[in-house]
């Protein structure tokens, strides 16, 4: 009996000394206005071309922190960002920031940013004639009109990026192409850039579908995924495509006029 008193009396013991389980459950630290506010904030710095100043926001830098140690709410949050599902979104706005670069916004405050960036031979940046409006395909830079001369050759890099709390994604489409009067040839392409940033992941390549022609396309797929709770490989994958395509308009003494459209698709 003294033996069983005492079997007892241990087990309250270990019963009441036992820690208890908080409560607290940690998504309550994620505050969705506070998201909303950084998600606004680096809205307005990408809107104005400040992107790189994006690190000192000081919610930047606090939800930084939040996330190294709450990996399973980055991954459930990052996930679900509607810009990263944008096909079965809600689209609250666009905004033209130039004549190459548009912003998508959605309804939780995430946006995607598409641009394409034309260079020449040399590398110099060459600015589209004003002609780009902001189209109602969500992910459609229109037709920018561009000239050259007879054998010129050029890069474009149509480039779709992925906002939340922070950059989670780059989709790059490079396409290396000369002009001739009535026609373009494709020389390379590449995903060259492409990249994502944990939890999601990406993987793609390119071609091209169309050559040696008025019209030439060049085609970026890729395989946009998030990693499932617990890293264990990846999931809520999403298939993307960049097509960009160079159009001949006509050639003048010389001058050859010609336009480049990139779309984003699904």
């Amino acid at each position: 009996m003294k033996k069983f008193k005492f079997i007892i009396a241990m087990v309250l013991v270990l019963t009441f000394s036992m820690p208890v389980a908080s409560s607290a459950n940690n998504e309550e630290r994620l505050d969705p206005n506070e998201i909303r506010e950084l998600q606004s904030q680096i809205l307005d710095l990408v809107v104005n071309e400040k992107e790189e100043t994006v690190n000192d926001l000081p919610l930047y830098q606090k939800y930084q922190d939040f996330f190294k140690s709450n990996p399973d709410l980055e991954e459930d949050y990052i996930n679900n960002l509607d810009a990263k599902k944008w096909e079965e979104s809600k689209i609250i706005d666009r905004i033209k920031v130039n004549e190459s670069k548009l912003v998508t916004l959605f309804e939780d405050g995430s946006f995607s940013v598409l641009e394409n960036a034309l260079t020449s031979e040399d590398g110099t940046l060459i600015e589209a004639l004003p002609t780009m409006s902001a189209r109602g395909v969500i992910q459609d830079t229109g037709e920018q009109t561009y000239t050259g001369k007879i054998g010129e050759t050029f890069k474009n890099d149509a480039r779709h990026d992925i906002w939340g709390p922070y950059k989670i994604g780059e989709l790059h489409l490079v396409t290396n192409y000369s002009i001739n009067s009535g026609s373009a040839r494709i020389t390379s392409t590449t995903i060259t850039g492409t990249r994502a940033i944990f939890p999601a992941a990406v993987s793609g390549s390119s071609s091209i579908p169309i050559n040696n022609a008025r019209i030439v396309e060049s085609l970026g797929e890729y395989n946009f995924a998030g990693t499932c709770p617990g890293g264990w490989g990846t999931c809520t994958g999403r298939y993307h495509d960049i097509s960009t395509k160079i159009n001949i308009k006509y050639a003048d003494n010389g001058v050859i006029t010609f336009t480049v459209r990139s779309i984003v698709s699904n």
